[in-house]
């Protein structure tokens, strides 16, 4: 399975014909066309939402939040709270080390970061510190 090859390509999927006025068919055959590295936190969302591919949209939520864990669907650090809703599917490829470096540089932008409301920040703290709780714990048990 190449990096390069598309949901399509590594599935063996076909495009959904069976009601092409549904907004939920189209997107699933734009997604489909995606690589892995392509899809969104959006994607991943809706993917996770309808069951969809949960392999790939696992992998990719454990990527997206790696390289900026303040994305989201709906709000700012949704990836977060998604990751933490699939903690225990969730393949956890990288070192505990690479978590760790993620959360404390998370950690530190959040000060910064331009919070639309307060709830969110309070949330992604709540999440954040839930993150590193949970990945202390792998091994220990």
């Amino acid at each position: 399975m190449s990096d390069m090859n598309s949901l399509k390509e590594i599935y063996k999927l076909e495009y959904d014909t069976s009601d092409f006025g549904s907004s939920l068919i189209a997107w699933y055959n734009k997604c489909i066309d995606k690589r892995i590295d392509q899809l969104t936190a959006g994607d991943v969302a809706r993917m996770l939402r309808q069951n969809i591919l949960r392999e790939a949209a696992l992998q990719r939520t454990a990527e997206i939040f790696l390289g900026d864990p303040f994305q989201g669907e709906m709000e700012d650090g949704g990836i977060l709270a998604l990751l933490l809703l699939y903690f225990d599917e969730i393949p956890l490829n990288n070192s505990k080390e690479e978590w760790f470096d993620a959360i404390k540089a998370a950690e530190k932008k959040m000060a910064e970061f331009d919070w639309i409301l307060e709830e969110s920040r309070e949330s992604f703290q709540r999440n954040l510190y839930e993150l590193k709780r949970q990945i202390s714990k792998i091994g220990k048990e």
